[in-house]
């Protein structure tokens, strides 16, 4: 009669299984798993909620991710700073793009999360090239009508979605586009919303309140667009800390380790102006890291040229993996 080791009963318990040669089998796996993936790691702001996940929050460049003891297998997201948002202040002012997020990781291709686009001041005449870009620019308004792209979209690899259409009214500025949603096109009269952000890991609600934001489901968001801002009325940003219009004064900067885009803003003369893109969003599961120190570099959100516009928010990268 075959021996039934312990780790042959855990194994069994582990998989739900009862033939003997299939405890064995699947004990050989567990005992070759667990001998190759004994890395531990360190970095940022460790937290161990309970659910089984042991994470790390990177919310700037000297927080890197350092392994050491062997392979791991880890989730993570990487988000790029916020785009600024669109104003009059000093003379139409269209947002800049946030800065990249890059995780390089040892030995292998890094993984950039781009900056956000920026936001279309009204009037601002073409090209818009040096405002667009990144996971979704803002849409401007009236005769500023071009609205910002996002990072590889459509398709499997983008990583957010463009901001919304300004109308044809002086006051119909579109929203930034979000990590979930596009922009909202401006509803003539008035400023567009910003794009909804996404929830972290899927919903996952061992992310603390400190990072992120609530949104329409459970779990924290990341991500959001910045809404338009205008001399009449104001768009809320995007669920994942983007920022919100301004009503004849200063848009919302985009919220901080959020990736959220900054607000529209105007001082009452210039009309309607795009919301800032919040910044890209980049995800894996079950990634296989070894060790090494593995090098993090947090983009900050883009601060525009007016005073009246809100600024991007940073970015951040998080990190989890199973406790074993």
């Amino acid at each position: 009669m075959p021996f039934k080791s312990s780790l042959v009963r855990s194994a069994g318990k582990l998989f739900g299984v009862f033939n003997q040669k299939d405890l064995d089998l699947r004990a050989h796996t567990w005992s070759r798993w667990i001998n190759e993936y004994l890395g531990t790691a360190t970095g940022g702001t460790v937290t161990t909620p309970g659910n089984g996940y042991k994470y790390h929050f990177i919310t700037a460049d000297s927080q890197d991710f350092v392994v050491s003891g062997g392979l791991m297998r880890i989730d993570y997201i990487i988000i790029g700073g916020g785009g600024g948002g669109g104003a009059y202040g000093g003379g139409y002012t269209s947002g800049g793009k946030g800065t990249n997020t890059v995780f390089t990781i040892s030995g292998g291709t890094p993984v950039t999360a781009v900056g956000g686009g920026g936001g279309i001041a009204y009037n601002r005449s073409p090209p818009y090239s040096p405002f667009d870009g990144g996971s979704g620019g803002g849409g401007g308004g009236n005769k500023a009508t071009s609205k910002g792209d996002a990072e590889n979209y459509p398709g499997p690899s983008q990583q957010g979605y463009p901001g919304g259409t300004g109308g044809s009214g002086n006051d119909d500025g579109g929203g930034g586009g979000g990590a979930g949603a596009a922009g909202e096109d401006a509803p003539a009269p008035g400023p567009g919303a910003g794009g909804v952000g996404k929830s972290a890991f899927s919903g996952d609600t061992g992310i603390p309140p400190s990072y992120g934001t609530p949104g329409p489901s459970p779990g924290r968001y990341f991500a959001g667009g910045g809404g338009g801002g205008s001399r009449t009325a104001g768009a809320p940003g995007g669920a994942g800390g983007g920022g919100g219009g301004g009503v004849s004064t200063k848009g919302t900067n985009g919220t901080v380790n959020t990736g959220g885009g900054g607000g529209g803003g105007d001082n009452g003369i210039g009309a309607g102006h795009g919301g800032g893109g919040a910044g890209g969003y980049a995800e894996a599961t079950g990634y296989v890291i070894g060790p090494g120190t593995h090098d993090i570099d947090i983009g900050p959100g883009n601060t525009p040229g007016s005073p009246m516009a809100g600024a991007g928010g940073s970015g951040i990268a998080i990190i989890r993996y199973l406790l074993y």
